[in-house]
């Protein structure tokens, strides 16, 4: 008899540490996915907004130089310059609700004032200077993002001394 109760308990400990396991992996598995799944979406955000700054810098460019040659206000490129900017702030408030990283906030937010002042260049030669510093501009948000928010790995120690 007091074999079976061993057997018994033994089977029923064998259990109850059998549930714990499989709890703690279920439990482990949930935090890795919301966390991938976090990690995806502020992958996504940021991999938006430079899409939209160059949609916005575009229309931006188009209208004021149409506007520098012509003289007049053309309606479709007023549309398309309006259009760009709401997609460009649209993907801008997605990426500050998702990250909290302050320097990739603030070059964005740089990076639409200084799409916005393209509009107020009056020269067609430094309005495409201008345009161009605003793509540089871009480029360095989408190296600055990468690093900062680990979405590509630091140069390793041999790869630095390999470049140098």
């Amino acid at each position: 008899m007091r074999g079976q109760i061993v057997v018994v308990l033994g089977t029923l400990a064998g259990v109850v540490l059998a549930y714990l396991l499989q709890s703690l992996t279920a439990a482990r598995q949930r935090r890795y996915d919301i966390a991938d799944r976090a990690r995806r979406e502020r992958l996504e955000a940021a991999a938006a907004l430079p899409a939209a700054l160059v949609g916005y810098r575009h229309a931006q460019i188009a209208r004021r130089m149409a506007q520098l040659r012509t003289g007049n206000r053309s309606e479709p490129l007023r549309n398309e310059v309006r259009s760009a900017r709401a997609e460009a702030w649209s993907a801008l408030y997605r990426l500050d609700l998702l990250l909290d990283d302050r320097p990739v906030r603030d070059a964005a937010y740089e990076l639409m004032g200084r799409i916005k002042e393209l509009k107020t260049i009056d020269d067609p030669v430094r309005l495409d200077d201008a345009g161009t510093e605003v793509h540089w501009g871009i480029q360095a948000f989408i190296k600055l993002a990468r690093t900062r928010l680990g979405f590509a790995d630091p140069p390793q120690v041999d790869q630095i001394s390999a470049t140098s």
